[in-house]
């Protein structure tokens, strides 16, 4: 295939995950430093690499932003998480679109830790539940944790709409 630059940035892209859904659509996410700070951007081509959308920027947060993870589930559910150090320690955040990442539920605060929340990952089986792992130093070790969620449509009623809602970001249950 032709080599195709999926970045612009003035500073550093760094960190690239892809999913691929069950039709030609390619799913990307990064790190990427812009002044003072690093995000989580997201880009997404509806066939199989030809073209690209503009990057949408996914964590909007005062802090900075790394390690994302991203999945798609059966549907047109798009997932990323990552880390974020916004609430002062390093905690994993999450947004989930329900239309292949034309638009975006809000940010969600998946732990609520005194330690720090490092290195997620994220996957979505056949039954379309969403299972996240990361590690984290909050009992007295370095550990890894789970969790799990069945993924609806309904559960994010504003991943249908274009404006985002930065804050204040609401905690996201995987129980």
């Amino acid at each position: 295939s032709v080599l195709t630059r999926l970045t612009w940035n003035v500073y550093w892209s760094y960190n690239p995950v892809i999913a691929a859904d069950s039709g030609n659509g390619l799913h990307v996410a990064w790190e990427e430093a812009i002044p003072g700070k690093w995000d989580i951007f997201y880009k997404r081509s509806t066939n199989s690499g030809a073209t690209w959308s503009a990057p949408t920027r996914m964590s909007w947060t005062i802090g900075d932003s790394w390690y994302p993870s991203i999945t798609v589930d059966t549907g047109s559910g798009v997932h990323i998480i990552w880390s974020d150090d916004n609430p002062g320690d390093k905690e994993i955040f999450y947004r989930a679109s329900t239309n292949s990442g034309v638009s975006w539920s809000a940010l969600n605060r998946l732990t609520w830790n005194s330690g720090q929340s490092w290195f997620p990952s994220i996957a979505a089986d056949s039954s379309d539940t969403v299972h996240a792992v990361w590690g984290d130093d909050n009992p007295t070790n370095y550990e890894i944790f789970y969790k799990n969620r069945k993924w609806s449509r309904q559960d994010h009623p504003e991943a249908a709409k274009t404006t985002i809602k930065i804050f204040p970001y609401t905690e996201y249950n995987f129980a």
